[in-house]
């Protein structure tokens, strides 16, 4: 038996880490409601690690990442300052679990599986994630489970923690040229020369009332697919394989990016989906987690959240691929630009004064006026370890907040993994919803 380590990574033995606005908000959701907006990541690995490998593992991504290593406290009530208090007996060993995929070990039945381990709680007192290590997978294969709290870190960040933990890689610099989160443009075109420039201040106000108008249409208007019967905290998910270079040659042929190309796909499905039951959503909304705020080239932060959130609206029955395409791009470059609002922001700063019941009702509302979540993870070309064993294939799991359905797609070396997340709660039929996303995402890649 391992014994408990009482040493805390170096990192971790600092002053308490005061959460940040958007931590919060995600630590809040987490916490004190239902919509619990934690991570899931799952790599496929060639062999089993080392149990000493891993215990080792943990400790070195602990010093990384010192929040992995603290707990959470809150001072002064309910509006008082949740802060990372660093665990001073902190072992990684408890936060290990070893299971065994039922069946036959199939990717199904280890889908299924992982649906249940993202719906237990996290140990409370404790550092908020947990890992676990799968086995009896088809040929022999196993499964590193990561089931971690948003509040720890954003996508990207567990991204670079996984990175730099493995042999020397290709930068991912190269994906973001090749537009997986597109750059920022310029800002929309300034008024005539006769008409006098608003101020910064005035404008902020301006487009922050533009952007409150269209909220409160699109909640008046949400998506009308038929309801399931979920009891709001059950998952079904999904995953697709798309292959990196087809979906790059539908983006430059329709001069957009590849996250372009996936948000037609999923509008395709949708729209076909939607169209089997007999619904007409001729416009769909879309809920976007961006890695970082349009003026942000680097964050060198290795902790919390910084991700930039666009909403944008996409026709749904547009008759092919490319013209699917240059309508995200439009109207993506319409939300996401060098002066674009971060209206999420100014939203985590107030969350702390509204109450927890309120604050999720309303939160649902609001993600249910959406069609679909889509989360993009540029990942590294070449291989990922994981305490020694290599990573064959990744994929990311994002929260559904209240939508029906998130799309998250993680790059890794030629292929783009993308996982389905669909709410039963919300969508009556997953499986019909899961196979007309995935025909028409694999339809992109071919080109029609």
């Amino acid at each position: 038996m391992t014994a408990r380590i009482r040493s805390t990574p170096k990192r971790a033995q600092a002053a308490p880490d005061r959460m940040s606005a958007k931590d919060r908000l995600v630590w809040r959701l987490e916490m004190d409601t239902d919509i619990r907006p934690i991570i899931v990541l799952v790599f496929l690995l060639e062999e089993r690690p080392d149990d000493d490998h891993l215990r080792k593992w943990h400790m070195e991504a602990a010093r990384r990442l010192p929040r992995m290593a603290a707990r959470v406290a809150r001072y002064g009530g309910r509006l008082g300052m949740p802060r990372w208090i660093p665990d001073p007996s902190f072992d990684p060993s408890p936060h290990i679990r070893n299971v065994r995929v039922p069946g036959k070990g199939t990717p199904a039945e280890l889908l299924r599986l992982v649906e249940d381990i993202s719906q237990t709680p996290f140990v409370p007192n404790r550092p908020l994630w947990e890992c676990h290590i799968v086995e009896g997978l088809e040929d022999g294969k196993t499964a590193y489970v990561l089931k971690i709290s948003h509040a720890i870190a954003d996508g990207l960040r567990l991204r670079d923690l996984f990175a730099q933990q493995s042999p020397p890689q290709t930068s991912t610099a190269g994906h973001r040229r090749e537009g997986i989160q597109p750059e920022p443009q310029p800002p929309s075109p300034s008024a005539p020369a006769e008409q006098r420039p608003l101020s910064p201040r005035l404008r902020r106000a301006r487009d922050a009332a533009r952007f409150g108008a269209l909220v409160v249409r699109d909640v008046r208007n949400p998506p009308s697919a038929p309801r399931g019967s979920g009891d709001g905290v059950a998952r079904r998910y999904f995953c697709v394989d798309l292959p990196m270079a087809g979906l790059r040659a539908a983006a430059r042929q329709a001069d957009g990016t590849v996250q372009d190309a996936l948000v037609a796909g999923l509008t395709d499905g949708l729209h076909r989906y939607n169209t089997h039951w007999e619904v007409d959503r001729p416009r769909m909304q879309v809920f976007s987690p961006y890695g970082r705020a349009p003026l942000t080239r680097h964050d060198p932060s290795p902790v919390g959240n910084h991700w930039f959130i666009v909403r944008f609206e996409v026709p749904a029955g547009a008759p092919d691929t490319g013209t699917r395409i240059r309508a995200a791009r439009s109207a993506v470059r319409r939300v996401y630009h060098r002066d674009a609002l971060d209206w999420m922001g100014a939203v985590a700063r107030i969350a702390p004064f509204v109450p927890a019941r309120l604050l999720q009702v309303a939160f649902r509302h609001f993600a249910g006026s959406h069609d679909f979540i889509i989360s993009n993870i540029p990942g590294p070309r070449s291989q990922i370890r994981v305490a020694g064993a290599t990573a064959e294939r990744l994929y990311g799991i994002a929260p559904t907040l209240g939508a029906a359905l998130t799309a998250t797609s993680v790059s890794y070396g030629d292929t783009c993994h993308v996982t389905l997340n669909i709410d039963p709660a919300v969508v009556r039929d997953p499986d019909l919803l899961a196979s007309c996303l995935r025909e028409s995402l694999e339809k992109v890649t071919c080109n029609d």
